[in-house]
Parts: C-alpha cells; structure tokens; sequence
C-alpha cells in the first residue's frame, strides 16, 4: 500500500517534468520483484539546467515522497 502512494505521487511529477525545458527524458520505474523499490531517472541538458532543477518546488516534491518511503529508524539510546 505504501509503495502504492509513493508511485502515484512520484509518477505525478514524471509528466510535467518531462515537459520542462532543458529535460531530455524523465522515467520512473517499478521493480518487478520488489513493487516497493522505485528508481526515478531524469536526464537534462546541462549541470546548470540539473542544479536548477534540483532547487526546485517540484524536486522537492519528489524528495519528500523519497524521504516517507524510508522505513522508520529507530535511535539508539
């Protein structure tokens, strides 16, 4: 169910960061074995145009999808 949420919402940002000027391709992918594990791959044209990106509201977006689908972690006392 979890890993469920994290490709929806990741797979909300694939389309319009395809669009984007600069991107050259954007994909997510599902692992077959495993429906928990998802790689997102997005090439740009440039370090600058990647950089900018990175700072983005939108990769923010896909970096708090990232950050729920870590398992919780429990401190050590």
């Amino acid at each position: 169910m979890k890993g469920r949420l994290h490709l929806k919402t990741l797979s909300s940002v694939v389309g319009p960061t395809r669009v984007l000027r600069r991107c050259l391709s954007c994909r997510l992918y599902e692992d077959l074995e495993n429906t928990n594990i998802l790689t997102l791959i997005a090439e740009w044209e440039s370090r600058e145009t990647l950089d900018k990106h990175v700072r983005s509201d939108r990769y923010r977006k896909i970096l708090a999808a990232m950050d729920l689908s870590l398992p919780n972690k429990k401190s050590n006392p």
